[in-house]
């Protein structure tokens, strides 16, 4: 199975903005990322070696070692980031207002 980035990086965006309206999803997210993202939607191949990194923001693949970096970015603390997710939130977009969702 190949990782089809175009879904997820909708996916993974919604799943991103999640944790930063629900705290619990967050750590749930942080102590089991294959699990999580697996219930939200975003299957990735069984040999596929997953890593969260919380404040990150940018994602890289290693086609070698079959490792996924995906970024976990702080929430948004200005207005124009708030107006961006708010934006996202509203018309149900996969965006993620920091840019680092691939």
């Amino acid at each position: 199975m190949a990782i089809n980035y175009n879904e997820l990086s909708k996916k993974y965006a919604q799943v991103v903005v999640k944790t930063w309206e629900d705290n619990k999803f967050k750590e749930n997210l942080l102590q089991s990322p294959t699990k999580i993202l697996a219930e939200e939607g975003i299957d990735l191949p069984d040999d596929t070696q997953l890593e969260l990194v919380e404040g990150g923001t940018t994602q890289s693949y290693d086609s070698k070692s079959k490792k996924l970096i995906l970024p976990l970015p702080y929430k948004p603390t200005n207005s124009v980031d708030m107006m961006s997710l708010e934006s996202s939130k509203k018309y149900e977009l996969a965006a993620c207002c920091c840019c680092c969702c691939f």
